[in-house]
């Protein structure tokens, strides 16, 4: 079944500026819940999720795998949710990002270029009371997010 719901995500999916970032189906028999997080390069937008939302269970219920979904959900990942792929941070240019390095290292900075062709973050921290900017190789990255902040 997980199959099956992949391939019409998948299908549809190709015919838009969105990708898959996680699929999640949950519970059991007749109490099922299904997610779907996408994302896009451009900015996501409720209209287009909510488009996405009901071709894909229009979807499901014509080829017969929406029994016993009793939730059904198309998202972006939000911003509390890791990054998948580095085409998901250049819209986040500006923000101040969390990085969790594969050496254990954190490093909070504010993003401000993307170099998709090197692999590349370079970010604007401070060390010891000084900004420093600071190339980054994606590849060394364990996780990285948006760093929520409610003040002003």
């Amino acid at each position: 079944m997980n199959e099956e719901i992949l391939n019409i995500i998948g299908n549809f999916l190709k015919n838009t500026d969105y990708s898959l970032i996680d699929f999640i189906l949950r519970g059991e028999r007749n109490s099922k819940v299904l997610e779907i997080f996408v994302d896009s390069r451009n900015p996501v937008l409720i209209d287009e999720l909510s488009l996405i939302n009901k071709k894909i269970w229009k979807e499901l219920q014509q080829n017969e795998l929406s029994s016993g979904i009793i939730k059904f959900n198309v998202s972006s990942p939000g911003a509390d949710k890791p990054f998948k792929y580095l085409w998901q941070i250049p819209k986040h240019t500006g923000r101040v990002l969390e990085i969790k390095m594969f050496s254990g290292e954190l490093i909070t900075g504010k993003l401000l270029k993307i170099n998709e062709s090197n692999n590349e973050i370079l970010i604007e921290n401070y060390i010891e009371k000084e900004c420093k900017e600071r190339v980054i190789k994606y590849e060394n990255i364990k996780e990285i997010k948006v760093k929520i902040s409610f003040n002003k």
